[in-house]
């Protein structure tokens, strides 16, 4: 299989991007694509994203094997090198987010911290998808939501848990999604995307073809978000 990608990563309406994403032009990504969102309320985002983007591969070739179990080492790793990293510089919060995919032969090895997303669409339809390590999210999958209108909007950008970010311990979460086909899309993105568009639109806007989508994606982005915001689509191709 092979697969196309678009990428689009801007500072928005924030004085600096504070986001990052894998591949860069000319990186060779070795199946590997991630996006990564540095915890710019600690100080230094920009800096522990950065880090994120440049260590993760690093750490992922330093196996021949391809799993969850490897994936999950390498942010584990990942994690405690930034939190050296963080140490040395004197901000002992810096910190970023995570979400990262390997393809291998028919699989995609998925993994992540934080409250950047993945989706696995089909056919319009979502496959598989991330869940965000949120104090809102737990609250959803507490109960403890009855009525979404009447919640604080700035909690569903509190996270538990990051990279870095004190040298707090963490537990990625990961899945495998399998038999991934020709047509499949795979979207990942960092929160500031979802200020511009929700689910829905995110999957209409999947289906189309080309460069173009990405282009109505900045744009949303653009003119509706007020965070930096990162989006990557991946195109399964044969």
């Amino acid at each position: 299989m092979r697969y196309t990608y678009y990428t689009c990563s801007h500072k928005g309406k924030r004085a600096r991007n504070e986001d990052d994403f894998f591949p860069h032009p000319k990186q060779q990504h070795n199946n590997l694509f991630f996006v990564c969102d540095g915890l710019g309320g600690h100080g230094d985002g920009d800096i522990a994203s950065a880090f994120v983007q440049q260590n993760l591969p690093l750490e992922l070739n330093r196996s021949a094997e391809k799993n969850t179990d490897v994936l999950n080492d390498a942010i584990l790793k990942t994690h405690h090198n930034l939190c050296r990293y963080a140490l040395q510089a004197g901000n002992l919060k810096m910190g970023s987010t995570v979400a990262a995919l390997q393809f291998y032969k028919n699989n995609a090895f998925v993994g992540w911290v934080g409250d950047s997303r993945i989706y696995h669409i089909r056919n319009g339809r979502v496959l598989g998808k991330t869940k965000d390590h949120s104090i809102y999210q737990l609250m959803i999958d507490n109960g403890q939501i009855m009525n979404e209108e009447i919640i604080d909007p700035s909690l569903k950008n509190v996270i538990y848990q990051a990279l870095g970010s004190d040298g707090k311990r963490i537990k990625p979460s990961n899945y495998v999604a399998e038999n991934v086909a020709v047509g499949d899309v795979f979207v990942l993105a960092t929160d500031g995307v979802f200020e511009a568009l929700n689910e829905e639109e995110l999957i209409m806007i999947s289906a189309k073809t080309g460069q173009s989508k990405m282009d109505e994606i900045r744009e949303l982005c653009e003119l509706k978000s007020t965070d930096n915001f990162t989006c990557m689509l991946i195109e399964v191709q044969e």
